[in-house]
């Protein structure tokens, strides 16, 4: 099954590489002339936060943390031809010295391709490829369950290619309208079991899933005051193939406020829900699924980039 996957995910980045490469003769490109048309930036942060207790009579619990994001973008243009790229990494753990054990607070890893060829005006024809998994196994942490893995890399992991249209009226903003797409969800681990019947929408006895889907991509990224950077990203879906009036979504906003050259404060939010997935209270009981919600809140060194 993984060569298979392999096979399938290379399928899908093979055809925007060689629609790139077709756009001028590869022994006519001088290498200066294909660097030019390149993009490169990035932002990159790291924060530390730690809090202890010595005869507190309040109360409270010594605690060390960190988190770390790196966003990073190459973006290629030339005539009629743009080709985007985006990667999303983030990690943290926080250390609570009662139980002696780390818990993960941010997980993420994902890559996102879009190429597109001008159609009229701000729209461009548009193929987009997406993979998005985290890094670290995470735990049940509020049953307080450090055994049993409820996640891990590529559990889930999960496979995008859509075609569609993009409409990009100014620098700052995009929208992408994909009405036909194909998506792989993964779960090649069957150590955790089922949370109510599944486990990420994958059925039991089952490392996959298969979707037919229509999705809506809006992305807004600018720097709306001095210093102070507001990226934000809406996807929704929808499967053709079950409950197709069930939209699954995911909307992530991040603001970068810059204190100085190297020092930010960075808040953020997280909502996303999807209707196969269902929520597992501490006690151990099953819900439906519910809208998910996670904030971050840091302050730490910032590296900030573009080329």
């Amino acid at each position: 099954m993984i060569r298979r996957i392999l096979i399938w995910a290379l399928g899908c980045i093979m055809p925007l590489t060689l629609v790139a490469q077709q756009t001028q003769p590869a022994d006519t490109v001088k290498h200066s002339d294909t660097v030019k048309h390149w993009k490169f930036s990035g932002q990159n942060s790291f924060a530390l936060s730690q809090v202890s207790y010595t005869a507190w009579s309040d109360g409270g619990d010594n605690a060390f943390a960190f988190n770390a994001f790196s966003n990073l973008e190459a973006k290629y243009t030339k005539k009629d031809l743009t080709w985007n790229n985006f990667l999303w990494l983030a990690y943290g753990t926080q250390y609570i010295a009662s139980n002696a054990k780390y818990q993960k607070i941010n997980d993420r890893l994902e890559f996102q391709s879009d190429l597109g060829l001008k159609a009229f005006k701000h729209w461009d024809y548009a193929i987009r490829f997406n993979f998005k998994s985290q890094f670290a196994k995470g735990y049940n942490y509020k049953a307080n369950d450090y055994e049993n893995y409820i996640s891990r890399f590529m559990a889930p992991g999960s496979f995008l290619l859509a075609v569609g249209m993009t409409w990009k009226p100014v620098d700052y903003f995009s929208m992408n309208i994909s009405p036909l797409g194909g998506n792989l969800t993964l779960v090649v681990d069957t150590v955790f079991p089922a949370i109510g019947g599944n486990r990420f929408g994958v059925p039991v006895g089952s490392k996959e899933l298969w979707e037919m889907v229509g999705s809506v991509n809006l992305l807004f990224k600018k720097d709306v005051f001095k210093n102070v950077n507001l990226a934000s990203r809406f996807d929704a879906r929808s499967n053709y193939l079950e409950d197709p009036q069930n939209i699954v979504f995911e909307w992530e906003t991040l603001m970068i406020m810059k204190v100085n050259k190297f020092i930010s404060c960075n808040a953020g939010v997280i909502l996303k829900y999807n209707d196969k997935t269902n929520y597992k209270d501490p006690d151990g009981v099953v819900h439906g699924p519910r809208l998910q919600i996670k904030e971050l809140l840091s302050i730490g060194f910032v590296y900030t980039f573009s080329k």
